[in-house]
């Protein structure tokens, strides 16, 4: 049976052509992957712990002993009122001139009695012996028992008032020995008040400067525990960062590749259409397209997800040893 031409043959032949041309024609290539996030998350060292200075350690004053040191004292030698005390030789040196004296006197009377005696003829008579027992030996006895007593009476009068002296000094010497002992017992004494007080404020010295320094020890370690929790909450959000942004490559790869899946299928269809078509069978209307417009919306709603999450996970990160810090200089400075 023969074939009926028609005057649209021409014009289907013409259409098969171009359907032809563009069924042979190659699709766009699809884009290149390009990630939304190329670089990694910077990262930064986190600042060396600076422990605070410790307390200037603290001198107690040193002991100076205000009381002078009692001067030695002297022990006070007596006084003699004569060389070596030897008041007989005083004596003897009072006595002796008067009976020397005496004696001279008592022989030239003897002399003169014995010349008058002789000369009368009288020499060895009992008026001579009369005479010379009453002018003679009796004056001269009695002369020289006045000069010994004489002597006896200046040596025991300069003795007396030696021995009076004496005493006198003694009891000088004693009260003067007994106000030295006081004077130098209420030295001892106030050396001995200004030690205890400088034991007593260099104890108290010493207990505050354990206080202060059990106080500083203890903000020192209360500074270094905040560091250290600051810091291992620095080191887990800049690990964290990274793990997101190797998620986040991850996760943007298979959407990437699904979107590339959804392309080609798209084209692969849009070619199977048109030799459809070009016979007369094919359905234009193909729901391709809009899955392939569906696949990219899904793309870049995940996509703005994922930067969204990564930048609210690292702004809050931040935020969060910020405040940490804060916290610790907050308390510190308080």
């Amino acid at each position: 049976m023969a074939t009926d031409s028609s005057v649209y043959d021409s014009y289907t032949l013409a259409g098969m052509n171009a359907a032809q041309g563009l069924l042979n024609k190659s699709t766009a290539a699809y884009p290149t992957y390009t990630p939304s996030q190329a670089q990694s998350p910077a990262q930064a060292s986190y600042m060396q712990y600076t422990p605070t200075a410790p307390m200037a350690q603290l001198n107690a004053p040193n002991y100076e002993i205000k009381a002078q040191p009692a001067q030695a004292w002297n022990q006070w030698q007596p006084q003699q009122g004569l060389m070596g005390g030897d008041y007989d030789k005083l004596q003897n040196a009072i006595a002796t001139p008067g009976a020397a004296a005496a004696t001279s006197a008592y022989n030239q009377g003897t002399l003169n009695l014995a010349d008058a005696m002789g000369g009368r003829g009288l020499y060895g008579s009992s008026i001579a012996q009369n005479q010379q027992r009453e002018a003679l030996d009796k004056v001269y006895q009695q002369n020289m028992a006045n000069n010994a007593a004489n002597a006896a009476v200046q040596r025991y009068g300069m003795q007396q008032a030696d021995i009076q002296q004496l005493q006198g000094l003694m009891s000088t010497q004693n009260t003067q020995q007994n106000a030295y002992n006081q004077a130098a017992r209420s030295q001892d004494l106030t050396q001995e008040n200004q030690m205890n007080q400088f034991n007593a404020q260099n104890m108290a010295t010493g207990i505050d400067q354990n206080k202060s320094a059990a106080t500083f020890n203890l903000a020192n370690a209360e500074n270094q525990n905040t560091f250290n929790a600051n810091k291992l909450n620095w080191d887990q959000t800049q690990a964290q960062n990274q793990i997101n942004w190797q998620n986040n490559q991850g996760y943007e790869k298979y959407l990437y590749d699904q979107a590339a899946n959804a392309y080609a299928n798209q084209s692969d269809e849009a070619l199977y259409n048109r030799a459809l078509a070009l016979g007369g069978l094919g359905n234009t209307s193909s729901t391709a397209a809009s899955n392939y417009q569906l696949a990219q919306q899904q793309l870049s709603a995940q996509q703005q997800a994922a930067a969204n999450a990564n930048s609210s996970a690292n702004t809050a990160s931040y935020l969060g040893a910020a405040g940490l810090l804060g916290s610790a200089a907050m308390k510190y400075f308080a």
